[in-house]
């Protein structure tokens, strides 16, 4: 059954929330001097249409979800200009759970990644393993992230705003995770009633990407507010509608198919 998360509503703009990323590569002006190195962080900045870059951020939690994504390198897709580009991610919904069926935008569920640990995995063909790999689990952490940083020219930004920050849910989503667990579950503290810092921190191998190295702000407390009650808001209607797109994707893809194999049936009754 698909549960009241999925279920449409009637926003019919989604909310453009920022989004905070880990670079992979160092941010530098025109001369070619770096500005930020790689592993920085930046956040899409809605007054500039830029971004803002810094080392290490503060991130005040108010919820987080999971999803699969997974690219389809023959995908076609409608750039912002309204063209026709090549490429593209499939994603599922957002789900509270790491082990809830998440339906895809492909017409299936996890992206095409059956649910749960997967038994026998090496006696799977070398092509399944390698597509079942491409179907990532992801953690997307909503709350406030503070940046004292630069903008794209250098110039001093210090901001505190609402956003949202996907994360691999194999290292640094399972990190963040795992750190809010144990201020909840050990330690007794509200997530949400501190500041967390956040800096990244290389992983060794074949591909560069960053784990997070988390720590509490013993200088920074929050109450819960009007104003968080509000973000709250904010941010499940920003899920649901989320959800809503990636629903009747997925609906739309299974009806495609219903029809296509409805085409391929052959009328015995029929004179032809």
């Amino acid at each position: 059954m698909i549960s009241e998360q999925f279920r449409s509503n009637t926003t019919s703009d989604k909310d453009l929330l920022p989004r905070v990323r880990i670079e992979r590569e160092n941010l530098e002006n025109d001369n070619g001097d770096i500005l930020m190195p790689a592993g920085c962080f930046s956040i899409d900045d809605p007054a500039s249409g830029g971004r803002i870059y810094a080392k290490d951020i503060g991130f005040r939690y108010f919820m987080h979800y999971y999803r699969y994504k997974r690219y389809d390198a023959h995908a076609q897709r409608l750039t912002r200009d309204g063209d026709t580009a090549i490429g593209a991610y499939v994603h599922s919904v957002l789900v509270k759970g790491v082990g809830d069926e998440a339906p895809s935008d492909d017409g299936g569920f996890q992206c095409g990644r059956p649910l749960g640990y997967i038994r026998d995995w090496k006696s799977l063909p070398e092509t399944d393993q390698e597509f079942f790999k491409s179907c990532r689990q992801m953690a997307i952490f909503f709350g406030e992230f503070t940046f004292d940083g630069i903008d794209a020219d250098g110039h001093p930004v210090i901001q505190t705003m609402p956003g949202q920050m996907e994360l691999s849910n194999k290292t640094s989503g399972r990190t963040l995770d795992s750190f809010y667990a144990d201020l909840n579950e050990r330690k007794r503290i509200n997530p949400n009633s501190l500041t967390v810092n956040l800096k990244s921190k290389r992983v060794k191998g074949g591909v560069t990407f960053y784990d997070l190295a988390p720590s509490m702000d013993d200088t920074a407390r929050h109450s819960f507010d009007d104003a968080s009650v509000e973000l709250v808001g904010r941010f499940l209607s920003y899920v649901q509608t989320t959800n809503q797109f990636v629903m009747e994707r997925h609906r739309s893809k299974i009806d495609a198919r219903d029809e296509e194999e409805k085409a391929g049936f052959i009328d015995v009754d029929s004179d032809d």
